[in-house]
């Protein structure tokens, strides 16, 4: 008699379940949304957008069935919503100040900081996510080779840009006869800018290919949407360090200003970055917890 009871309670439980993990899934994906509207616009409709948007997310994916271990899964996701809380946007105060710009010198330190302070949490959510991947797949030769392409196109990228902005403010050092512009200094603070935004693209190419063999067909399109994602914070951290005036903005194919910002949407490719970090963690949440491991 008591299983006979236990069952139909397990039964209702199970399909409370299926009710609301799409609620939690379609209130994730209408936050995000927000969220990213209100970057395209520069004025955000909702604050904490990106912090509601993940809460039922994280939801979705502790109501579904996670791969194990779980913990792993669960800090992940706790990353983002901590850098969520970080970054809320500051609330407007209409004030407004003079700033004089002169010629800066590129600091080390400062340009480590803003690639890591760009994509600390996304490159966590990365590598906590590995650890749970690797069990299914393993290293092999055609998982390597799957991610040899995406991996070498993004490397390719980073060394070009860097490349020209060495030779930009080369340029400019000669033309000055060497006052005020270091080109090897440059280089070095570009190289730090660019350390933690090109391994987050280079271990979410290596997290795509680990499930795109384990089956996990949508969690693998997540991950290369997080690759891309990188990108734009690349851009984003080369942008941040000081160098002559156009030095290296030629090869700058994903920089703030890629799509022309207007007076209506002053921010395009940052919503768009918004927009792919967002579906990436989306995919990732539906394919983990639905996708079963077919090893290829």
């Amino acid at each position: 008699m008591t299983s006979d009871r236990q069952e139909p309670a397990a039964d209702r439980g199970t399909h409370r379940i299926a009710i609301v993990r799409p609620l939690l899934l379609a209130a994730a994906v209408t936050l995000a949304a927000v969220h990213a509207l209100g970057i395209l616009v520069g004025d955000p409709l909702l604050r904490y957008a990106e912090i509601l948007a993940l809460l039922p997310l994280l939801a979705y994916g502790l109501l579904g069935a996670l791969p194990a271990p779980r913990v792993a899964l669960l800090a992940a996701s706790t990353v983002l919503v901590v850098d969520a809380v970080r970054t809320v946007p500051a609330v407007p105060t209409g004030s407004y100040g003079w700033q004089v710009s002169g010629l800066e010198q590129p600091d080390l330190q400062a340009s480590f900081v803003t690639g890591l302070s760009l994509t600390w949490a996304p490159l966590l959510f990365v590598l906590l996510l590995v650890l749970p991947a690797r069990k299914g797949s393993g290293l092999r030769r055609h998982v390597l080779a799957v991610a040899a392409l995406p991996a070498t196109l993004v490397t390719g990228y980073a060394a070009v840009r860097l490349g020209d902005m060495f030779l930009g403010t080369r340029d400019a050092q000669r033309a000055s006869a060497g006052f005020g512009y270091d080109a090897i200094k440059t280089l070095s603070a570009a190289a730090l800018a660019t350390l933690t935004p090109l391994a987050l693209a280079l271990a979410a190419i290596g997290l795509a290919a680990m499930l795109a063999r384990q089956g996990r067909r949508l969690a693998a399109a997540g991950a290369m949407l997080l690759a891309l994602a990188a990108l734009p914070h690349l851009d984003d951290a080369l942008d941040a360090v000081p160098t002559p005036v156009y030095a290296g903005d030629r090869t700058a194919l994903f920089a703030w200003d890629a799509i022309t910002p207007s007076l209506t949407l002053p921010a395009p490719v940052p919503a768009l970055t918004a927009v792919l970090e967002l579906s990436a963690y989306i995919l990732l949440a539906i394919g983990l917890t639905h996708s079963r491991a077919v090893p290829r």
